[in-house]
C-alpha cells in the first residue's frame, strides 16, 4: 500500500524578525458615540466635563479632543445641537471605526502573519473585485467545520456544506489531525472580522456589501487520516470528486516520491474540467520530484522564509513552478485554535488562494491563463545552501499577478492630485482633487492620502465612486505666522503624486482708544483680513500699564471683527498703556493713555 505523507512540520517557537505595521478601516460607528474637538486655547477636558459631566468617555490631549458617550440617540441629538452652537467647538463627528482600506483587523494579522505582506497580498486586497464565486477544494485531512474563522467561508449548497470524507466514507469531512484546517485558513480565513488571521481570499473591501455571495469558498475533501496519511486511491478519488462537485481550484498539500498513474489520471481529469491544481513540492530538502506536484498541469510549490530565501527543508530544482512563504506560517488549527506550522504544505494553499483570487476577479480566465499569470509574475528569491528552483521561477507576488490582468481588471491610473485653489488662508479648509485615467469600476476606487506637513490634516483615503473619474476631499489647515507650503501625497497602486498647498497668514489690525479715564471702560477693536472660519477664531490678548483685558477674544464665525473691553484703573497722573494681540505668532500692539478722571 502506498502512503502519502503530509508536508508539514509544527513550529512551536515564536516567529521572530518580523515587524509589521498596518492600519485598517471600516465605516461603522457606535450610534451614540461622538468625537468633539475644541479650538486652540480651550481646555477640552475641563470644558467637556463642565458641559457634559459623566459623558466624557476619553480624552486625546494632543488633538484637544474628547469622546462623548450617550445613553441613547435622543441625548446624542440634544448634545449635537448644543455643541454646534458653542463657538469653542471646532468639530463634532461620529466615532467612526477607522483604518487605511487593504489591512484587516484580525487579532494576529499584524503580529504573526508575514506572508500577506511579503507576497503583497495586502496590496491586492485594495482593488480585488470579486465578480463570481470560486470554490477551493482542500484535499487533505478535512476542515474543522465549526472553526469561527472558517465557518462562514465554507461552500454551502442546499443548506449543507459540500464536502466528503474518503477515509471513513461519509459526508462529514471534519478534521481529526489539524493539517487541513491550517491549510484552509491560509486560503480563506475570514478577514477583517476582528478574529484570528486573514486568509489570501478572506477579505476585500468589495465584500462588505456582497448580495451575490461572490468571493472564495472552501470545499473540505478528507483523504488523509488522523495520522496525516492516505492511500493513492483515496487521494485520486478526492481529486475527481472535487472536480465533479464544483471545485475551481484544488489544493494538495501532500505527496510521494513515487509516480502514480491513477494519481496522474485524476489530476488530468480535474485539469480537463477546468480546475487549477496546486501541489506541494516536498520537505525532503532535495531535488527529487514529488507527486502529484511533478505531474503535468500542476503548479508545484516550494517554500520560502521571512528573508525571501528558499526554506532549508524545501525540495528544489528546475521542475518546481514557483515558491511561496511556508516557514513559520500562523493559521487556523482544529479545536478552534491557531498554530505556527512550516512546510511546502503551507506554501501550497497560498498559491491556491492566489489562483482563486485571479479567477474570482476575472471570470473569463481559463486554468491555462491562471497558471501562466501566477508563474509569470514572481519575485526573485535567495538560494538556501546553493539550492534553487527554476532560473526564471521565484516567489509569487499576488499584487503583481492581479495587476497583470490588464483591461477592465486593471486598477485605474492616478493621473492628477491638485489643490484648487492652490493658496488658502491658514485655518481655512483646502480642497484636494484626485483624478483617475478612467472611470472607477464596481465598488469605486480608494486613493490613499498622506500629509507630509503637520499643518495639513487629511483623511487616510478618499473614494472615487463607481462610474466617476475624480473625487474631492477637504483638507484641514492650521494657522500660520508667515506664508508656508504644505504637501499631501495621493497614492494608488504603484503611482504616488504630490500636491502642494500654500498657506497665507491671517492679516489683522488692532485699535484702542487714545485715552480712557481711570476707573472707566473703553473698547478696543480687532479686525481680521478675512471672515473667521467655522467655529470662529480665538486671538490672545495681553496688556501693559494700568488696564486689564480678557486673555483672549473670539472673532465669531463668518465675522471679521470683534470689540473687547479695556478696563482702566484709577490713576493720579496720566499713564500710557498698551494692548497686545497674538495670532499664530503674529503680534500687534496698540497704545493709548489712561488719564486722570475728573
Amino acid at each position: 500500500m502506498n502512503y502519502l505523507n503530509t508536508f508539514a512540520r509544527k513550529v512551536l517557537s515564536t516567529l521572530v524578525g518580523v515587524t509589521i505595521a498596518a492600519v485598517s478601516f471600516g465605516q461603522n460607528a457606535p450610534a451614540d458615540d461622538l468625537l468633539v474637538g475644541y479650538w486652540g486655547g480651550v481646555d477640552a477636558q475641563s470644558t467637556a466635563q463642565a458641559h457634559f459631566a459623566g459623558n466624557v468617555g476619553g480624552v486625546q490631549p494632543e488633538l484637544n479632543a474628547v469622546r462623548l458617550r450617550f445613553a441613547n440617540s435622543l441625548q446624542r441629538a440634544a448634545a449635537i445641537q448644543r455643541l454646534l452652537a458653542d463657538p469653542k467647538v471646532r468639530y463634532v463627528e461620529p466615532n467612526y471605526t477607522l483604518g487605511v482600506f487593504s489591512s484587516p483587523n484580525d487579532t494576529y494579522y499584524n503580529e504573526k502573519q508575514y506572508a500577506p505582506h511579503i507576497t503583497q497580498t495586502d496590496r491586492a486586497w485594495e482593488f480585488w473585485m470579486p465578480k463570481k464565486q470560486v470554490v477551493v477544494a482542500i484535499v487533505d485531512t478535512g476542515i474543522q467545520l465549526t472553526h469561527p474563522d472558517l465557518m462562514s467561508q465554507l461552500y454551502v449548497k442546499d443548506g449543507k456544506v459540500v464536502g466528503y470524507d474518503f477515509v471513513y466514507n461519509d459526508a462529514d469531512p471534519k478534521d481529526d489531525y489539524g493539517h487541513g484546517t491550517h491549510c484552509a485558513g491560509i486560503v480563506d480565513a475570514k478577514g477583517n472580522n476582528g478574529l484570528g488571521v486573514a486568509g489570501v481570499d478572506g477579505w476585500s473591501p468589495a465584500l462588505t456589501n456582497n448580495p451575490n455571495n461572490y468571493g472564495v469558498k472552501l470545499m473540505p475533501v478528507k483523504v488523509l487520516d488522523r495520522n496525516g496519511s492516505g492511500t493513492i486511491a483515496q487521494v485520486a478519488a478526492g481529486i475527481v470528486w472535487a472536480a465533479n462537485n464544483g471545485a475551481n481550484v484544488i489544493s494538495l498539500s501532500l505527496g510521494s516520491e513515487n509516480a502514480s498513474t491513477p494519481l496522474n489520471d485524476a489530476v488530468q481529469y480535474a485539469w480537463g474540467k477546468g480546475c487549477v491544481i496546486v501541489a506541494a513540492a516536498g520537505n525532503a530538502g532535495k531535488e527529487t520530484r514529488s507527486y502529484p506536484a511533478a505531474c503535468e498541469h500542476v503548479i508545484s510549490v516550494a517554500s520560502t522564509d521571512t528573508a525571501d530565501s528558499l526554506s532549508d527543508f524545501s525540495n528544489y530544482g528546475a521542475w518546481i513552478s514557483c515558491a511561496a512563504p511556508g516557514s513559520g506560517i500562523y493559521s487556523t488549527y482544529f479545536h478552534s485554535d491557531y498554530m505556527f506550522m512550516s512546510g511546502t504544505s503551507m506554501a501550497t494553499p497560498l498559491v491556491a488562494g492566489e489562483a482563486a483570487m485571479l479567477m474570482c476577479h476575472s471570470p473569463t480566465l481559463t486554468n491555462v491563463n491562471v497558471v501562466s499569470t501566477i508563474v509569470g509574475n514572481i519575485d526573485p528569491i535567495k538560494p538556501a545552501n546553493g539550492h534553487l528552483i527554476g532560473l526564471t521561477h521565484g516567489r509569487v507576488n499576488v499584487y503583481k499577478a492581479l495587476l497583470s490582468l490588464g483591461g477592465d481588471n486593471q486598477l485605474p491610473t492616478l493621473t492628477a492630485a491638485v489643490f484648487d485653489p492652490a493658496t488658502v488662508t491658514g485655518g481655512a479648509n483646502g480642497s484636494l482633487n484626485v483624478t483617475l485615467a478612467k472611470k472607477a469600476g464596481p465598488g469605486g476606487v480608494t486613493v490613499g492620502l498622506k500629509s507630509l506637513s503637520s499643518l495639513l490634516k487629511v483623511p487616510a483615503s478618499v473614494l472615487v465612486k463607481e462610474g466617476a473619474t475624480s473625487a474631492r476631499v477637504d483638507v484641514t489647515t492650521s494657522l500660520v505666522g508667515s506664508q508656508t507650503d504644505g504637501t499631501v501625497q495621493a497614492s494608488l497602486g504603484t503611482v504616488t503624486l504630490s500636491a502642494k498647498l500654500t498657506l497665507k497668514p491671517i492679516t489683522f489690525t488692532l485699535k484702542v482708544p487714545a485715552t480712557i479715564s481711570g476707573g472707566l471702560t473703553g473698547q478696543g477693536t480687532l479686525t481680521l483680513g478675512v471672515l473667521a472660519p467655522k467655529g470662529g477664531l480665538w486671538v490672545n490678548l495681553s496688556r501693559t500699564g494700568p488696564v486689564t483685558v480678557a486673555g483672549k477674544v473670539l472673532v465669531p464665525e463668518g465675522k471679521s471683527a470683534v470689540m473687547f473691553n479695556i478696563v482702566a484703573t484709577r490713576v493720579t497722573v496720566e499713564t500710557p498703556y498698551t494692548v497686545n494681540a497674538n495670532l499664530a505668532d503674529q503680534k500687534l500692539s496698540a497704545s493709548g493713555k489712561v488719564i486722570v478722571r475728573k
